[in-house]
């Protein structure tokens, strides 16, 4: 497991609760198919909780969970965290082989999804659907139900390849993600922010997305593939839905930057990782009215999504590479020499985080 911070906390789920008690009519979600409220929200995954409880969901326990892009996903993790579990997102688009091995690596009794969706992956375990906009609330789901997890507990795994190919779980507990979502200096998202969901959740950036929105009170705003795949309709989406924070991978950011320099103009802040960042296209993108805060940000999956940012206030000269920043709030990194030693600042080494 990923311990990075020595600062104890509440679970996710009783964070996301504080936002449902507080501003229950707020909306947590907007997607094509409508909106969804914290207060609705809420309720959906406490029924969804109930019923992962009753199969013997606990702290520390992975549930898979068939994600798509709509709504019923969100109701879905927030429900296996709310019943103490870790989710374990199975993207369908990943080959049939990879989620399988996945499914029987994880040990997983229990997952969330459609049955006619999962057939394929040779689960044994229990397969659960997550409440649909159609089934009437009930006075029951406005009570939240406590899974019994803390600040250690586990909330996600995520598979990587690996440095041999094959997939590997990385854990990571509820304290990382607060670390991550609630420090002021990094995106500090707000309550007014509306969160572009861009990335996959089988990826560690929508960590970042997902519950940087739903942990601050502010809107998740869900995207198509179709959009995505496409620079015009994304830059519209930008523009269309006052988008005001947003995570991309720095391919992304250099297809969009190349084809639309201007889209990014209403962004009060973008954080851009996973690649080398091109000054090129940083340099252009800030000569058409760039956001007001740009970051370059580097992190392993087990660091949770980021352990480093850098924030961009102009471009950089023709040739000059980007840093990749300073450590996060609560985290140290360190160059050292093939013996562990530290080596001297300039000097070329293995970097350690912790």
């Amino acid at each position: 497991m990923n311990f990075i911070s020595a600062r104890p906390g509440p679970d996710l789920a009783t964070l996301f609760e504080s936002h449902a008690r507080d501003t229950p009519e707020a909306v947590a979600v907007h997607s094509e198919e409508g909106v969804l409220s914290y207060d609705t929200l809420n309720r959906r995954a406490n029924r969804l909780a109930r019923r992962l409880q009753a199969l013997g969901v606990g702290p520390d326990q992975p549930v898979g969970i068939h994600v798509d892009r709509t709504p019923v996903t969100l109701v879905g993790l927030l429900g296996i965290l709310k019943a103490g579990g870790a989710y374990l997102p199975l993207e369908p688009s990943h080959p049939p082989e990879r989620l399988a091995a996945m499914v029987e690596d994880s040990g997983m009794r229990v997952l969330v999804g459609r049955r006619e969706a999962v057939q394929g992956l040779r689960f044994q375990g229990h397969v659960v659907e997550a409440p649909t906009p159609d089934e009437p609330l009930e006075e029951l789901d406005a009570v939240n139900v406590k899974g019994g997890a803390g600040p250690d507990s586990l909330a996600y795994v995520l598979y990587t390849s690996g440095s041999t190919g094959s997939p590997k779980g990385v854990c990571i507990p509820h304290r990382g993600v607060a670390r991550l979502v609630l420090d002021p200096g990094f995106m500090g998202f707000r309550r007014e922010d509306r969160v572009l969901q861009a990335a996959s959740y089988a990826f560690d950036a929508s960590t970042l997305e997902v519950w940087g929105a739903l942990l601050n009170g502010a809107t998740l705003c869900l995207v198509s593939r179709e959009t995505l795949l496409s620079p015009p309709l994304l830059a519209a989406k930008l523009r269309r839905e006052a988008i005001s924070a947003a995570v991309l991978s720095t391919s992304l950011f250099h297809q969009l930057a190349a084809a639309i320099p201007d889209a990014f103009g209403g962004l009060r802040v973008l954080m851009v990782g996973g690649d080398v960042l091109d000054g090129r296209w940083v340099a252009r993108v800030m000569a058409q009215g760039g956001p007001q805060r740009l970051l370059n940000s580097y992190g392993p999956t087990e660091c949770t999504t980021s352990a480093t940012a850098y924030e961009l206030h102009a471009a950089p000269a023709p040739g000059v590479s980007i840093p990749i920043g300073r450590p996060l709030a609560r985290l140290q990194l360190h160059v050292l020499d093939d013996a562990g030693r530290p080596l001297a600042v300039g000097k070329a080494g293995e970097l350690y985080l912790g």
